[in-house]
């Protein structure tokens, strides 16, 4: 009897062991995964040129708001942009451009601001929900471990101040859950929905918690929130002349693909498949809550809404930020100790399981490191060479009159005016809700001293004919992954 005693008590020291290594190297990982996304997005923070097609759009609202002008305009003369989001995110850069003049930075900042906020909603969430600091610290860190992360969350984007507003919304209903605070949700819904419109998805979700709840409150919350939604559209919609309305709903009618949502859904569940198990299992196995109302709707509506044309993974980053509140919660669950000062429960019979928690983490961030070896296949943003992006600023600052860029920050960052959301206006023209005609007869008129672009222009197949037989190509730059063709008109 003694000889089995002595026995198992080596097992569970030699067990210890192999924890206590396992938990160092997932420590170690998530340490230097932390560190590269800082490293990273501070990098990004300061570049000065575009690094995502979408930033130099924002850059140009902003630009416009802090110059007092309306936003929502015409979209049949220059420039060329639906401004299908709400304006509250260009209306706050505004203010930072403000102080920090007109650059990418301003936004950025913000963008990576909110991030961080995201990180430590996070942490407070998992622990008012576990009490346990270990794991509510590694559940925001692994959020910035995962891959995605860093390459979005400091781009001149709406999405992390939206998702940030949501969570805190959130937040606010879980923490207050029975007491007249949780109307302080309302503001941080409607912040969120005039950030991106499809943070109306979160609100519907705190709406269904509190009506199952209690009817008459979750009536009550309901009627306050579209009270003042509605308010607040009505009022930007009359001074903007009823261009709002038309930006962000009707203009805002992008081509839906299955099998691009199938693509990326798929490739979603194959990167973050460990956490995302985690997440699952505690989610099967705990009480229902708030916090599984949110996790199964917002996995449910992000996973279709990636069915967009041109949606990426800035789709996924609520999705993301709820796993990882999950993932936490399986961690203590499974009583996981990020510590030398094991718990008692390591030495009984789940100790197998715990080492085996801890080398799954290891191989899902050995993953991660693995998808950065080959970031364009995962839709992950590397940063361009500052040089190439140098060459292209210059071609459009040195350009006398008119420039056509694609990348819209390089012609704003120069006070070029002949802008174009190409995407967008495809989009729009493939719906019959606009047309290409004024942009082709500007460019037959060669009205345009310089056209730089890459591949959306090649959608427009008038205009890219039009541009092969007016203009002449005079260069050609590797920029962001792809070759910026630029061209300058032909001699007579």
């Amino acid at each position: 009897m003694m000889d089995k005693e002595i026995i198992g008590i080596k097992n569970i020291r030699e067990i210890e062991i192999i924890y206590i290594f396992l938990v160092l190297i997932l420590t170690s990982l998530i340490t230097l995964s932390t560190f590269y996304c800082f490293h990273h997005s501070i990098s990004a923070v300061f570049f000065p040129f575009d690094i995502d097609y979408g930033e130099g759009i924002q850059l140009h609202l902003a630009t416009m708001i802090y110059e007092g002008k309306n936003t929502y305009q015409d979209i049949y003369s220059y420039p060329f942009i639906a401004c299908n989001y709400p304006p509250l995110y260009p209306l706050v850069s505004a203010g930072l451009i403000s102080v920090l003049g007109k650059s990418f930075l301003a936004g950025r900042l913000i963008s990576f601001i909110a991030s961080l906020l995201l990180c430590f909603l996070i942490y407070r969430i998992v622990k008012e929900e576990t009490d346990n600091t270990f794991v509510s610290v590694i559940s925001s860190l692994i959020f910035l471990s995962l891959p995605h992360i860093p390459s979005w969350c400091p781009l001149f984007r709406i999405d992390t101040l939206s998702t940030f507003f949501c969570l805190s919304g959130i937040y606010i209903v879980y923490r207050y859950e029975g007491s007249r605070n949780i109307y302080l949700s309302i503001p941080l819904f409607i912040l969120a929905i005039y950030t991106k419109q499809s943070a109306i998805v979160t609100s519907f979700v705190a709406f269904l918690y509190l009506f199952f709840k209690n009817k008459k409150l979750g009536l009550k919350w309901l009627c306050i929130f579209l009270l003042i939604s509605a308010t607040i559209f009505l009022i930007i919609n009359q001074v903007t002349n009823g261009q709002f309305y038309f930006h962000t709903i009707r203009y805002n009618v992008i081509s839906f693909n299955i099998q691009w949502m199938l693509n990326l859904d798929f490739l979603f569940i194959m990167v973050y498949a460990i956490f995302l198990c985690f997440a699952i299992i505690h989610y099967k196995n705990s009480k229902s809550s708030l916090l599984h109302l949110y996790f199964l709707i917002s996995l449910a509506s992000t996973w279709i809404m990636a069915g967009r044309e041109g949606s990426q993974y800035n789709y996924f980053i609520e999705s993301m930020a709820v796993m990882c509140i999950f993932t936490g919660c399986f961690l203590n669950r499974e009583g996981i100790a990020f510590s030398f000062n094991l718990r008692e429960e390591f030495k009984k019979e789940r100790s197998y399981l715990h080492v085996l928690i801890v080398a799954l983490m290891i191989f899902q961030l050995l993953i991660f490191s693995l998808i950065y070896t080959y970031p364009s296949g995962f839709y992950i943003y590397s940063l361009p060479d500052e040089r190439a992006g140098q060459e292209i600023y210059m071609y459009a600052a040195n350009a006398k009159g008119q420039v056509l860029v694609e990348d819209l920050g390089f012609a704003i960052l120069n006070d070029k005016d002949a802008l174009i959301d190409s995407f967008l206006m495809h989009e729009l023209e493939k719906k019959g809700l606009w047309n290409s005609s004024k942009l082709v007869e500007d460019c037959k008129a060669k009205k345009f001293s310089l056209i730089i672009f890459y591949w959306r222009f090649n959608s427009f197949q008038e205009l890219r004919e039009c541009i092969d037989e007016n203009y002449e190509k005079v260069d050609e730059i590797y920029y962001r992954g792809s070759n910026y063709l630029v061209y300058k008109p032909r001699s007579l």
